[in-house]
């Protein structure tokens, strides 16, 4: 024991030989630790460490593109409308009856879900001629001029042609596990031009799609969690002012057929680039917290899916703080932030999953069985109405669907990106 107590003795007496070093590294120990708390710790970094924080989301990036690929899963596949789908089926907007014929096309060579990151918000505009001479017609009648039987017959006639909504309503039934994409408007921009009643309709078109499933966990303190979740979705931004959703009659037709809509929101972080994707939102057209229900993602109603999971297997849990878990299933969760928001894991830059000209598909130029069993994803790479972001891979030229790739690979393989308290303990430990 004595020796051991002069062990001890004589290296603190060492340490004290060297009190001014030793001053030094707790000193810088500290400060350390203060500026990671205050720049990792909590929603908002402390704006002077603001730069620290850019710093570490440049060297996320420059991790991404040292490593590259990865493993995309090989189950999701996209269908592109490119700059070919616009030289070959015409310009855009396309007749809906085009996405008929490719969801038939799909169907038949054994696709199992296909996720729109594309809203059809209004009515086929091929139709909207012969909508308008109905309308002219139905007038002359209420004002007691006859109009000859031959003409009422062919214009129904030419109705049932060119009504490529219900065209495309009807190929929405026959596939089933179809996702449409809605879209929640935030900025005054996104709403100018919008009217009440508009946004009004569309508020009652997405109530009948909410997240499937939403819990109080043990944690929750009734209904006060829910709102304060709410309150916290207001405070970060994200709660949103309307939507856009897609017309009555494809609406029904999910309904009718067993599919669903999903927003397909994508929020960059503060410089512009993307690095997580939300699986959440709550919306209420009243605008008041106690009023708004939970939305569920592209994303998660595309996984949901593929799955083939009911309403009451695909569960939001929230509780005190926030979030606590989403389940897909009793054998798949994924543990989000409080507000439901995942850190997104590239799988590798532009392209790196399979990619299809829309109109290679609608042609059916292609081999047989390329969907077989997939998720398939049709978004827009077109110049002039490509959804293109900008990520960790470098510039502007990121189609917004293959962002959605990523997510549900990532949803369905338990593979984010996790930064939680395990990973904070780690980093003040080695610190």
């Amino acid at each position: 024991m004595a020796h051991l107590i002069g062990k001890v003795s004589g290296s603190l007496r060492a340490l004290w030989k060297h009190r001014g070093a030793l001053s030094i590294s707790l000193g810088v120990t500290a400060a350390a630790l203060l500026i990671y708390i205050f720049t990792f710790i909590g929603e908002h970094p402390a704006p002077v460490f603001e730069f620290i924080h850019r710093t570490e989301l440049a060297s996320l990036d420059a991790r991404f593109q040292f490593r590259g690929v990865t493993r995309p899963d090989p189950h999701i596949v996209i269908v592109d409308i490119d700059q070919k789908s616009q030289e070959v089926l015409g310009r855009w907007p396309f007749p809906r009856s085009n996405f008929a014929k490719m969801l038939d096309v799909l169907r038949e060579d054994g696709a199992r879900v296909v996720g729109f990151d594309i809203t059809f918000s209004k009515p086929d505009e091929v139709a909207q001629p012969i909508r308008e001479m109905r309308t002219r017609i139905e007038e002359q009648q209420k004002q007691g001029r006859s109009v000859p039987p031959w003409m009422l017959d062919e214009l129904a006639r030419v109705e049932k042609d060119f009504d490529y909504d219900r065209q495309f309503a009807a190929a929405i039934e026959r596939f089933g596990k179809v996702v449409l994409g809605n879209f929640f408007l935030y900025t005054e921009a996104d709403l100018k031009g919008v009217s009440s009643a508009t946004l009004d309709r569309y508020a009652t078109i997405i109530a009948d799609f909410p997240y499937p499933q939403v819990r109080a966990a043990a944690s929750a303190r009734g209904r006060e969690s829910y709102l304060n979740l709410v309150r916290v979705y207001s405070d970060l931004g994200l709660v949103p002012q309307g939507a856009q959703a897609n017309i009555e009659s494809l609406s029904q037709a999910l309904l009718d057929g067993g599919g669903t809509t999903g927003f397909f929101n994508v929020t960059p972080d503060p410089d512009g680039v993307v690095r997580r994707a939300v699986l959440a939102l709550p919306y209420a057209r009243s605008g008041k917290p106690g009023d708004a229900d939970l939305y569920a993602s592209l994303d998660v109603q595309t996984a949901r899916l593929y799955l083939g999971l009911t309403d009451a297997q695909t569960v939001l849990n929230f509780g005190a703080a926030g979030i606590e878990s989403l389940e897909f299933g009793p054998d798949l969760t994924v543990v989000p932030d409080d507000v439901g928001r995942v850190m997104i894991n590239f799988q590798g830059p532009v392209r790196s999953y399979r990619y299809f000209s829309m109109a290679d598909v609608v042609n059916r130029n292609f081999p047989p069985g390329s969907f077989r069993d997939k998720i398939v994803l049709v978004g827009a790479s077109a110049t002039g109405i490509g959804d293109l972001r900008s990520t960790p891979f470098g510039s502007l030229d990121y189609p917004g669907v293959e962002i959605h790739a990523n997510v549900i690979d990532n949803i369905l393989n338990r593979n984010f990106l996790v930064r939680g308290a395990e990973q904070v303990q780690v980093d003040l430990l080695l610190i």
